[in-house]
């Protein structure tokens, strides 16, 4: 396991911020979910995120301290595909395909990115998402808003192979 505290909440509560992480991976885990079951019978790599847990240690005396807990990536090299910015370091069909899905599959609400871990035979294993989305107010200070949707995903995405595979509408 893997526990992370975060050294600079800045003036947010601590709680939140860590809520904040716990939803984005939530929110990631349903959607790669989504698209393992479109993928199913097709030959397109898996996509799964870590599971994130909350810990908060203390006492009715003490201050609340809290973690986040999740799996620890082994057995591979740990890699960035792509970041919040828009970015690609690491181009892989499969993940660009998936964020085109995560834009489709939500009516264009959020995109699921900074897709980052380790890549197996026929998987990837991601932790740490981030979302752009519509609200700007969800999904914490990672999240760039309409504007992440448009000028970093929209303007640079190129349909590939999968997308066409998956008949994901072309942008």
């Amino acid at each position: 396991m893997v526990i992370k505290k975060y050294l600079n909440v800045g003036k947010c509560n601590p709680l939140e911020k860590y809520l904040e992480s716990v939803e984005v991976s939530s929110v990631a885990i349903f959607l790669s979910t989504e698209f393992n079951r479109i993928t199913e019978r097709k030959k397109i790599p898996k996509i799964n995120f870590l599971d994130v847990k909350l810990l908060r240690n203390g006492t009715i005396i003490n201050d609340h301290q809290y973690y986040s807990i999740e799996s620890k990536l082994e057995n591979a090299e740990y890699k960035r595909f792509n970041t919040n910015s828009g970015v690609i370091t690491e181009f892989r069909l499969t993940l660009e395909a998936f964020v085109h899905f995560t834009y489709e599959y939500t009516e264009g609400y959020l995109v699921v990115c900074d897709l980052q871990g380790i890549e197996l035979d026929d998987k990837f294993l991601l932790t740490d998402p981030a979302i752009h989305c519509i609200d700007s107010l969800r999904f914490g200070g990672t999240n760039f808003g309409e504007d992440g949707i448009n000028k970093l995903f929209l303007a640079n995405h190129r349909c590939n192979d999968i997308c066409k595979q998956l008949k994901l509408r072309h942008i």
